[in-house]
């Protein structure tokens, strides 16, 4: 049994694209801890908490390796921002450790899904105060797990520097779905930061119809309102 686990370790660290960063953990939250907790949770992992070099004190945050990108997208769906078991008052805080500013310089005008098209009859919704630490997929995967008609998600950033602007936007395919979304998810915690939605209105009905292949049409012809 444990020959097979480390044999599942070794594969999970050479996998980076399943691998989640952790926030706001407390300091007696160990290694042990946090793999116990995933495995209650029905997944196996690794874990890696990063500590002050100086006092190798906790610094809140860490990595898990997920056996495969499916179990780190299902992880993040349907665990972030619930509560963890048995700590009153703490929640899974969950995002990609991929780097956003890496990610927008391959394709800043990108979407996640990147093949989603767009018709222009889609319910647009405006996303503030994203942290820095939230991408186009952990945008996407928050919305879609509690309104399966979420489209698409946009986290818009500076073409130049990489770094997100702090807000992006969802689409949806059912509009009173993504009416429903604004109410619900105001001040939820994506990142480690509450966000705030409005829908996002056209700035001229012009820009609509021009942006619909690619994801630059989330940026300029849509508002926050």
């Amino acid at each position: 049994d444990g020959k097979g686990t480390n044999k599942g370790f070794i594969s999970m660290a050479t996998v980076s694209d399943a691998k989640l960063w952790m926030g706001e953990l407390d300091p007696n939250m160990d290694e042990q801890y946090i793999t116990q907790l995933w495995a209650s949770a029905g997944y196996i992992v690794s874990a890696r908490i990063i500590r002050d070099k100086g006092t190798n004190i906790s610094q809140g945050y860490g990595f898990v390796n997920f056996q495969s990108l499916q179990h780190a997208q299902a992880a993040v769906a349907s665990m972030n921002g619930q509560p963890i078991p048995g700590i009153p008052g703490k929640f899974f805080r969950l995002n990609w450790a991929h780097d956003s500013a890496m990610a927008a310089q391959t394709g800043a005008s990108q979407q996640y899904p990147p093949d989603a098209v767009t018709t222009g009859e889609e319910f647009s919704v405006f996303v503030g105060d994203l942290s820095r630490e939230v991408s186009d997929q952990l945008l996407y995967t928050t919305f879609v797990a509690r309104y399966p008609s979420t489209k698409s998600a946009k986290v818009v950033v500076d073409t130049e520097t990489g770094s997100t602007k702090g807000y992006g936007f969802v689409r949806f395919n059912n509009h009173d779905e993504g009416r429903r979304a604004i109410e619900e998810m105001q001040s939820v915690y994506v990142g480690g930061r509450s966000i705030r939605l409005n829908e996002a209105t056209p700035r001229n009905k012009s820009s609509m119809g021009g942006g619909g292949g690619g994801g630059g049409g989330y940026g300029s012809p849509y508002s926050g309102g």
